[in-house]
């Protein structure tokens, strides 16, 4: 451990991973106690961390409640070490910030790892796994994660492939999220694609990784025919059809990306990100009120799904449903505070003629685009909502610039309408 604290948002980071981890997915008690106890030591409230408040504030006891007679705080404090234990042991193995409880204490410990513990670098394999299960929690912090440690590890073993494969998936992911600029992260993805081809040819993921990057070009082909390729080698691979999917939408081939869809869902019924990209394609094959219900639904299984909430709450947008809208942006912004998501919630109030509201997202918007990537989609379809078209066709020329992921999409995407033969790449 070193010596120096970690900072706050550091701290917050790592409590968010933890508590949205498998490991204490089964435990909302446990959950509740850690968050409290990290809440109080945060905000330089440790002196509230006594048995007799954690028994009224967590554990519900009431105004009477004598520790003495009652040990529930230190009972579940003991559950609360094992679970920590656990979780380091598995999921939090590679965490750059540790959470723990010592003994006889109810304030918090927080330690920074200087790197990467050693033992999970001896195995690529285990390694592989632990960066997938970081992936898939989708939060910013859990990708910077899943980066570093796939970095540490190239190190020792620079001709693995399955490390250069989950390299270029991890890559992918960042540009999803829109957390880093296409135009600097396209290269690696590509770099570390071929890099796995070489060593390993029939790692089927690898060729649409390689030819990904020209999804952005008018011409779909060399996109289309990388999915395909993968499709071919591996078809029932619930990822190939999405990428598939991915592509066909792109190319406006609709029903194909529904039919994709469908496929990665019956492979992986319970991974609700191919739910929600299956509602995204009813909805783009004009079944609105099929997706919203398919939204719904997921959002009643996990209703901080902020993936789910954003599509939700453009396509009530787009159904003029103005309210609802704001409500589910304002949902999906509050469980996971990105810029993507403040955008769009920005985009729905400006459809809706909340003007100022729109106008506050906007300009922080172009705040943090001076320190870090911000998509220029984002802000372009706000400014187009808005009514200032010229305006949104300088952001988008500048998000085309950056390489601006979503453009690739730009086709079929109903923010656009408005510049059609106006901007070059949303035609």
């Amino acid at each position: 451990m070193s010596a120096a604290a970690p900072p706050r948002p550091a701290v917050e980071a790592a409590l968010d991973m933890m508590l949205s981890s498998s490991t204490f997915s089964g435990a909302p008690r446990l959950r509740r106690f850690l968050e409290l106890i990290v809440r109080y030591a945060l905000d330089g409230e440790g002196d509230r961390l006594k048995e007799y408040t954690l028994g009224l504030e967590v554990f519900e006891r009431g105004l009477r409640f004598d520790p003495k007679c009652d040990a529930i705080v230190r009972v579940e404090a003991l559950k609360l070490r094992k679970k920590l234990l656990e979780y380091y042991r598995t999921e939090g193995v590679a965490d750059l910030v540790t959470i723990s409880l010592p003994k006889g204490s109810y304030q918090p410990r927080f330690d920074a790892r200087d790197d990467v513990p050693s033992s999970i670098l001896e195995d690529p394999e285990r390694l592989c796994g632990q960066v997938e299960s970081l992936s898939g929690q989708s939060s910013p912090q859990a990708l910077e994660r899943a980066q570093h440690l796939l970095d540490r590890a190239l190190e020792c073993w620079p001709d693995n492939p399955g490390l250069h494969l989950s390299l270029a998936t991890t890559i992918l992911a960042t540009i999803e999220m829109e957390l880093v600029a296409p135009i600097d992260a396209m290269p690696r993805l590509k770099q570390s694609a071929t890099r796995t081809l070489q060593l390993d040819p029939l790692r089927h993921e690898a060729h649409l990784y390689a030819a990904l990057p020209r999804i952005i070009e008018h011409d779909k082909t060399a996109a289309l025919t990388g999915a395909s390729r993968a499709l071919r080698a591996a078809p029932r691979s619930a990822i190939a059809h999405y990428w598939m999917a991915s592509a066909c939408a792109a190319d406006l081939r609709l029903s194909d990306m529904l039919m994709h869809m469908r496929l990665a869902v019956r492979l992986q019924p319970h991974t609700l990100f191919f739910q929600t990209w299956t509602a995204v394609a009813l909805f783009w094959a004009g079944h609105p009120h099929a997706a919203i219900r398919h939204l719904r639904d997921i959002l009643l299984v996990e209703p901080a799904d902020a993936l789910a909430g954003q599509w939700l709450a453009q396509m009530l947008s787009y159904m003029e449903r103005h309210d609802e809208a704001h409500e589910a942006a304002a949902q999906a912004y509050a469980a996971v505070p990105t810029a993507q998501a403040q955008a769009v919630l920005g985009f729905v109030d400006s459809r809706a003629g909340r003007v100022e509201s729109a106008e506050s997202v906007l300009h922080s918007l172009r705040q943090t685009a001076a320190t870090r990537f911000v998509a220029g989609s984002r802000m372009a379809a706000i400014e187009v909502a808005l009514g200032r078209l010229a305006s949104a066709a300088d952001t988008l020329r500048r998000g085309r610039h950056q390489g601006d992921w979503h453009l690739a999409w730009a086709r079929g995407d109903q923010r656009w309408e408005p510049l059609r033969g106006h901007v070059a790449g949303v035609t």
